[in-house]
């Protein structure tokens, strides 16, 4: 089995692999920190830019959750130097060729929806890259707080 030249970056020995629910308590351990360092309310601290990367951290961390309960295995997640990708999420399955493990992974590209339509947000995204993705990449749309309260507010 080739190693796919896309992901050379994986062979890395610095890269380390983590559990989601690590990634999903330490965001909002970290958020709560930020807010009282800055001294700022929440929607502050959600929207500064020196959270994006805990952002995408906690996204990926929640994609290896849904992929755990989609697939009934255990998925990891993890951050690269490079950007992209924005994280990767991966799970360990069996070799039976080689009698050893593989670690099967997706490369995730995070885009944050504040507000309009969420299909301008995604055709946008995908628009300003000007450039194709890697065929195991998933794109994850984060609904940011104050556009899941206004959609909280619709009428059924």
């Amino acid at each position: 089995m080739s190693f796919p030249p896309h992901l050379d970056y994986l062979k890395a020995v610095d890269i380390t692999w983590y559990n989601p629910c690590w990634g999903y308590s330490g965001f909002w351990k970290r958020i709560t920190e930020f807010q009282q360092e800055r001294k700022i309310d929440f929607q502050t601290a959600w929207t500064h830019r020196d959270m994006k990367r805990n952002k995408e951290l906690y996204v990926a961390a929640l994609t290896a959750l849904a992929m755990m309960q989609d697939t009934g295995t255990k998925w990891w997640f993890t951050k690269t130097k490079q950007d992209p990708p924005d994280a990767l999420i991966g799970t360990v399955q069996n070799d039976f060729e080689s009698g050893g493990n593989l670690m099967s992974v997706r490369e995730l590209e995070i885009v944050e929806h504040f507000c309009g339509s969420l299909v301008d947000t995604v055709v946008n995204k995908l628009n300003r890259k000007h450039k194709r993705y890697e065929p195991n990449t998933a794109l994850v749309c984060l609904l940011s707080p104050n556009v899941i309260e206004k959609l909280a507010l619709v009428p059924d």
